[in-house]
């Protein structure tokens, strides 16, 4: 498969997910396994991922909400870094092609793990494992290290009224 790449999308929060979300429909029309993780739990549904999920096997979500499968939203405790672990561990197990990593530094900014443990942890993945980081607030040294960096900004929306 080549060399798997690291992508960090960030700006606007809602607006990078979307980016990455495009990202998984490629992944999955390439027939590649798809492993998604949210961080932060106070996460909007992507309810695009929800129904991709319904039609692939290959694809699976985990997150902070209980709908998604790993702990209530207002559980806060050891649970973020229970999933930041499991994340790790299920990177380096071989079963996945392509992680995306929704608000991964919200487990940075509320000191729950240290930025160099995770820019360590991603850079030493397997050589062939893709990963999307995707949120507002890019990890530093991610953008330092990472093969592309994607900033989205919201230039115009319909929500918003035009002079």
């Amino acid at each position: 498969m080549g060399k798997g790449l690291l992508l960090v999308f960030t700006g606007h929060s809602a607006d990078s997910g979307f980016s990455a979300v495009g990202q998984v429909l490629r992944a999955l029309g390439q027939g590649l396994s798809i492993c998604v993780v949210q961080f932060h739990p106070g996460f909007r549904k992507y309810r695009e991922l929800l129904s991709l999920k319904q039609s692939f096997d290959s694809l699976e979500i985990y997150g902070m909400n209980g709908d998604l499968g790993c702990a209530a939203a207002n559980d806060t405790g050891d649970r973020p870094v229970e999933l930041w672990r499991n994340t790790v561990y299920r990177m380096n197990s071989g079963e996945f092609d392509l992680f995306v990593l929704f608000e991964l530094s919200h487990l940075i900014e509320q000191g729950m793990v240290g930025e160099k443990e995770v820019t360590r942890r991603l850079l030493e993945r397997p050589d062939t494992l893709h990963v999307i980081v995707a949120g507002g607030n890019a990890i530093e040294s991610l953008v330092q290290e990472a093969d592309l960096v994607t900033e989205v900004n919201e230039l115009n929306h319909d929500h918003q009224p035009t002079a």
